[in-house]
Order: C-alpha cells, then sequence, then structure tokens
C-alpha cells in the first residue's frame, strides 16, 4: 500500500513497482534489496552525470544507518552472552546466591586500591579529553579496556557469579549510553553542514579529445572537427536542449532549495522546540531530545538482560547441580526466551531491510538540485516518495488487495519509521526519539514541498511497531513468570535477595505500564482516525496486549511480591497442592 496520496490539484497516483508480499514472506527481503540497489544506481548515475563527484547522503557520512545495523547485531550477542555465561555460572560458584551482590564480599585492601586506580586512571583520563569528533574505534578501544580491567577485579577479588553479570550488565549500560549520544553528536555536526554536501553543479561540457588524436582517419571525424574549430558546432547538453523548447511544460522553481529544506527539517527534529522551518508541522508529536531519553531504553535493557540470565541460570541449576521437578519447566522457560529472542530477530531483519534505504531516499532528494532536466527531477521526486505519477509508466504497478500491499512502502517518512522502531526495540530509546522526530519532521517537509500528502501515519507507526510490544510484553510476562518460580524454589535455607527482587518487580510492573499506555495510544490515533479493515486488527491487538499486561501484574501482586515478602500467598495459600508445588521453597519456610 502506497502511504503517500496526491493533492486534489495533482493525478493520482499509483504504487511503484517494488515489494507486494508479506513483510515476513521469504521473498520479501530480496525484492526490498533489490529495488533500493536499482534506485540507488539510478541516482548515482544521475548526479555523477552532472558533475564529477557524488552526493554524499547525511545518513551515511555520519553513518547512523551503519551504526544501526551493527546496533542490532550487539544487541542479539549481548543476550547470547548474558544467557551462556549464566548457563556456566551454576558451575563457577554455589548456588542458590551464586556469588551475591553484597559488596562487604569484595575483598580489596590498599594493595588492590592501589592496583585499579593505577589500572583505571589511564582510560579514565584519555576519556576525560577526548572528544565527540574522534573516530569511534578510539572511543571503543577505551571502554573496552575499561571493562574487561572491571570485570577482571571482579573475578580476583570478589566472585565469578553474579557479580560479573552485573558488571557485564553496567558496561552494557555503559556502551549503549555513550554510543548512542555519540552517533547522534556525528549526526548533529552532519546536518550542520549538510548544504555543503551538495556543491552547485558546473556547467555541463564535453570532452572531445578522442576526436583530436586520430589524424586523418576518417571524412566524418575530420568534419566534425572542422565545424568545431570554427565554431559552427558546439556541445550542448539535453537540459540545455530542452530549455530552449518552446510549447512544452517546465516544472516551476521551488520556493526552497532542496539541500536548504532537508538541512532545516533535519535541525528542528533535532531541536524540536525552537521553529526554524516556515511550513505547518505537529510540534505535539515530537520528543524531547535529552539525556533522560535513555532512560526507557536502560529499563528495557535491564529486563532483556537479566530475563536471558535468570533463564540461562536455571537452566544451569537443573543440568549441572539438581535436576528437581522443576527441570522440564526450566528448560521449556528457556527454550520460550531463545524462541522470542528468534521472533525478534527475524521482525528486526524484516524492517531493517527497509530502514536501510534511508541512505537512497535522502540521495534521490538531494540530487534534485543539481539535476537539470525537469523529467529527471521529477522523477528523483517520485522516487523518493516511491511513487509513480502516471499508469502507463514503464515501471511495474501492484496487484491483488491494495490494503494487503507493501508497494509504496520505501519512501522517505516510512523508512525512518522503521529506524525508529528498531532503535526503539533493541534499547537505543534515545536515538529511537531523535529518529521519531526525524520521521515527523520530513513527513511536513514533503507534504510542504510536494503535491503529496502521507496516508495514516499512525497507521504505519503501528504496523512496524504492534509485534515489537507484543513481543516486549511477553518477555516481561515469562521473566516475572520465571523470577517468581526460581525465588519460591531455590531459597529455601538462603535469605531472598530483595534489593534485587524489587529491583525485578518494579521494573516489570514499570513496563507493564508503559505497554499498555503505548497499545491503548493507539486507540486514540489509529481507531478514531477513519475506518479501514486495519481497524478490527488494531483493537484485537489491543486487546491482546492488554490481556498479556493484566495476566503479568495478577503475576507480580499475587505471586512475586508476598515471595519477596515472605507473606502468606493470596490465592489458596500454602495449603493449596499448586502452590505446594510451583513454589516447595516458599512454601516449606
Amino acid at each position: 500500500m502506497s502511504f503517500f496520496s496526491s493533492s486534489p490539484q495533482s493525478a493520482s497516483p499509483v504504487s511503484s513497482p517494488g515489494v507486494s508480499r508479506s513483510p515476513m514472506s521469504s521473498g520479501y527481503r530480496e525484492q526490498c534489496q533489490e529495488l533500493l540497489d536499482k534506485r540507488y544506481h539510478a541516482v548515482t548515475t544521475q548526479t555523477q552525470n552532472y558533475y564529477t563527484g557524488d552526493i554524499v547522503p547525511p545518513s551515511t557520512k555520519s553513518q547512523v544507518i551503519r551504526a544501526q545495523k551493527f546496533s542490532v547485531l550487539y544487541y542479539y550477542l549481548m543476550n547470547f552472552v548474558f544467557f551462556t555465561y549464566s548457563l556456566l555460572v551454576p558451575i563457577l560458584t554455589k548456588p542458590p546466591a551464586f556469588g551475591g551482590l553484597d559488596l562487604r564480599d569484595f575483598h580489596v585492601g590498599p594493595p588492590q586500591i592501589v592496583v585499579m586506580v593505577v589500572v583505571l586512571a589511564i582510560p579514565l583520563l584519555r576519556l576525560k579529553v577526548m572528544s565527540w569528533t574522534t573516530e569511534f574505534y578510539q572511543l571503543a578501544a577505551l571502554l573496552l579496556g575499561l571493562e574487561i580491567a572491571l570485570i577482571a577485579f571482579t573475578v580476583a577479588w570478589w566472585s565469578p557469579g553474579i557479580p560479573v553479570l552485573f558488571m557485564i550488565f553496567l558496561a552494557n549500560l555503559l556502551n549503549m549510553g555513550v554510543s548512542q549520544y555519540y552517533w547522534k553528536k556525528q549526526f548533529q555536526l552532519t546536518v550542520a553542514e549538510l548544504e555543503q554536501l551538495v556543491p552547485p553543479a558546473p556547467p555541463k561540457s564535453k570532452d572531445t579529445t578522442d576526436k583530436t588524436l586520430g589524424v586523418f582517419s576518417n571524412f566524418a571525424d575530420l568534419k566534425e572537427e572542422f565545424n568545431r574549430l570554427w565554431g559552427f558546432k558546439k556541445n550542448r547538453s539535453i537540459p540545455v536542449l530542452f530549455g530552449e523548447r518552446c510549447g512544452v511544460f517546465n516544472t516551476r522553481a521551488a520556493p526552497l532549495s532542496h539541500p536548504k529544506a532537508l538541512a532545516l527539517t533535519y535541525m528542528q527534529a533535532l531541536n524540536p522546540r525552537e521553529t526554524l522551518v516556515e511550513w505547518g508541522r505537529d510540534a505535539a508529536a515530537l520528543w524531547d531530545l535529552n539525556l533522560l531519553g535513555l532512560a526507557d531504553g536502560m529499563l528495557d535493557t535491564f529486563i532483556t538482560n537479566v530475563a536471558f540470565s535468570l533463564a540461562g541460570l536455571w537452566a544451569g541449576q537443573v543440568l549441572f547441580v539438581e535436576w528437581g521437578h522443576h527441570g522440564v519447566l526450566s528448560l521449556l522457560c528457556s527454550c520460550s526466551m531463545v524462541a522470542i529472542g528468534a521472533m525478534a530477530y527475524v521482525r528486526t531483519r524484516t524492517w531493517l531491510e527497509d530502514a536501510v534505504g534511508v541512505s537512497v531516499t535522502e540521495k534521490e532528494w538531494l540530487a534534485h538540485e543539481i539535476v537539470k532536466h525537469p523529467a529527471d527531477r521529477e522523477e528523483l521526486v517520485y522516487d523518493t516518495l516511491d511513487v509513480t505519477i502516471m499508469p502507463s509508466s514503464g515501471k511495474q504497478h501492484m496487484t491483488g488487495d491494495a490494503e494487503h500491499q507493501l508497494n509504496g512502502r520505501l519512501n522517505f517518512v516510512f523508512m525512518w519509521i522503521c529506524v525508529a522502531s528498531i532503535a526503539d526495540f533493541i534499547g537505543e530509546s534515545y536515538l529511537a526519539k531523535m529518529y521519531w522526530n526525524l520521521s515527523v519532521e520530513t513527513k511536513s517537509m514533503m507534504e510542504a514541498l510536494t503535491p503529496f500528502n502521507f496516508k495514516l501515519y499512525q497507521h504505519a507507526k503501528w504496523e512496524v511497531t504492534s509485534l515489537a510490544i507484543v513481543v516486549k510484553s511477553i518477555q516481561n510476562l515469562l521473566f516475572i513468570m520465571m523470577a517468581s518460580i526460581f525465588f519460591g524454589t531455590y531459597y529455601e535455607n538462603e535469605e531472598l535477595p530483595v534489593i534485587l527482587m524489587g529491583a525485578i518487580g518494579t521494573a516489570c510492573f514499570v513496563m507493564s505500564i508503559t505497554k499498555a499506555v503505548e497499545a491503548v495510544g493507539y486507540s486514540f490515533t489509529v481507531l478514531r482516525n477513519g475506518n479501514t479493515a486495519r481497524h478490527k486488527w488494531v483493537s484485537e491487538w489491543i486487546v491482546l496486549v492488554l490481556m498479556i499486561v493484566v495476566v503479568t501484574n495478577l503475576g507480580i501482586w499475587l505471586y512475586f511480591l508476598p515471595i519477596m515478602k515472605s507473606w502468606n500467598l493470596p490465592i489458596g495459600g500454602c495449603n493449596a497442592v499448586v502452590n505446594q508445588y510451583v513454589f516447595p521453597g516458599k512454601c516449606k519456610n
């Protein structure tokens, strides 16, 4: 389905060729990649035809899209590290504390403190003087050295169990926070000089040296050289010839150059509370870009990392220490976490195929200013919007039910929506808010400078984020279920880690409320906006998310909290056979 529709003064567009399958189908990625490759090579050919050199899109120069791809790999790699290392912790330490998190067990004296200060001082001083314009590998190397040293100190003087997992988690948070701020700065610096990325195109000239190399080789070349020598023939490009034609339509000059418009749009997205553009915009839909934007990403990272750690820890307990009567349940929960991770990877990989096309659309938009032939300029605009204006175009058109087609989605706005959704899913909430702002401001720019309107923005946002919200909600439910059973089983003769349990319970509760608010929000933005076949799916999806949230909170308040506070279980108490089986440690106490 094309998300751009024409204004009344324009012809009604149909979808450009592209992708007509479900985004989860096997052939979607291949079709998407093939179309983006074609568009990239087409616009590159256009730009190189008009001047020596090329246009470097801002998302490519700042490398934010390239960083996004590697951030996805980093996200799944860290989840694998947490699960795998936790699986081995029962072998390295004694259950059920597995080393604990009591700082009094961190055995350091003056000699150890001196060693730590000497080892950590150099990278910390280097970080203090390092600027945000430095190469990323230098920053990454310093962080890696700092984190390896901290983990080594933890293993040597504390424990190789839970404390090491805690240090890896803190290192993960540090890496994500620093990298998000770094790439936001890179993008900001690139936008500041965006207009310089598209220098004015010099007059197009044709090199005829090849004709002068021949010495009376043939009469045709000799005649051409004679005409050029005497001034009877001059090379004129197709745009120049078209400009001299009469009786044809030409495009009107835009009120603002495309590079200037894009620079103002991106600066507006980076400074949401200022007014930098002249056209109408939805300021209420923008996020403030301050460091508080890291909070929800850190919450999501905490739940994901600890959930995979708990799954691995429980599986290691039943595999390497004692099988017990929860062995099968433990492996089922571990397999469920792996399945959730696999589902999330498929979803992320699918939308990433769309997201990487942002650089192509940026280049198409910027190339409009240097391409002089009106037909070429119009074609670039239609490619940026992923629409074609005439049914007689040589492009292939979509077929079948238009409601379920994906043609037209490889456009400027939808790609930024995909980028934002991916960043939000992997816990990069700070960058995600910047990308959401970019999608909103780019939509306003396209509607102001082209005869097209973006259709159903909130509907598009729901289609990209709906599965992510369900996956995170199920993961949250599974996490609180695993935590309740684990702490209600293996701490019969041990003191419960109340502080850790409090952090887990609070995080799961806040996450469940957050997802409920997101889901209910679509009832105001989607269900109240027109009436499409999608409304039925959205309403049922909202009910599904709210059901998961309700079950999660029942687990928190009826089981997890009483176990943490050593209260009697509200439903059935410890006299119930089910409770005795599921929470044997709790009921024996």
